[in-house]
């Protein structure tokens, strides 16, 4: 997921290894990519 930080602006690749880790604290989604092996 590219997601960007509220209080620095920065954007940060972030991986996640399971589909309902949770939410991300302190971040704003803006592109989620799913390539799981279902998705192909």
């Amino acid at each position: 997921m590219l997601v960007k930080h509220p209080v620095n602006g920065k954007l940060y690749n972030v991986v996640s290894d399971e589909h309902a880790m949770g939410v991300l604290w302190m971040a704003t989604p803006l592109i989620v990519i799913d390539t799981y092996e279902h998705a192909f």
